[in-house]
């Protein structure tokens, strides 16, 4: 998609973590991310796996952000992904330690914080797919949005997910380019290493 490599991954997502003040640590070097995986079945009512939280998923906590040992092995996922976490981030900030309870404990909140997740990572797609007319079906995005299950999420949680992010980007539609400055310097970094014009 943004036809990058690991390398060039590598040294966006360290200049956009450094840019943000964000923190990447690997998860199999984090006791706390060791102790928690133990606790996410009990969180999530089974529906994340000790071991699948370890290898599957990425967390941010505050400002920092939790990678697996495989999150560069594919450039295009971890750019999109680093872009949707520096929006929690960004989240967060707002909130402090209101957003972190509110997360936890309120299913239409964090439902909500993955749809600006998602939406960032939306946003980063189209720029590089010539897409900026074309706004995904709401079926397609529902279904992009399943995995959140996971999360406790019910299908009325997602389908308030999929409104967000077709809300923002029917607005860059209309404003005819990306309206996040996270988003817009991540993508001149892209630009930069594949000369290619976003």
């Amino acid at each position: 998609m943004y036809q990058v490599t690991e390398d060039h991954a590598r040294t966006i997502i360290a200049a956009m973590a450094k840019k943000e003040g964000i923190t990447i640590i690997p998860k199999n070097k984090s006791t706390f991310m060791k102790v928690l995986s133990d606790l996410m079945p009990i969180l999530t009512g089974g529906g994340i796996k000790r071991d699948e939280f370890m290898t599957k998923y990425v967390t941010t906590i505050m400002d920092r952000v939790y990678i697996d040992d495989d999150f560069y092995k594919d450039p295009d996922s971890a750019l999109s992904c680093f872009i949707h976490e520096i929006q929690h981030v960004h989240d967060y900030r707002k909130d402090r330690i209101r957003y972190n309870t509110r997360y936890l404990a309120n299913a239409h909140y964090r439902a909500l914080s993955e749809a600006n997740g998602e939406s960032a990572e939306y946003q980063m797609r189209r720029i590089y797919t010539n897409s900026m007319v074309q706004m995904p079906s709401a079926s397609t995005v529902f279904n992009s949005l399943k995995k959140y299950r996971n999360y406790g999420l019910s299908d009325d949680d997602i389908e308030s997910m999929v409104g967000v992010i077709r809300s923002d980007l029917r607005t860059l539609d209309l404003l005819g380019m990306v309206s996040n400055e996270s988003i817009r310097t991540m993508a001149v970094m892209i630009s930069s290493v594949t000369h290619n014009k976003p």
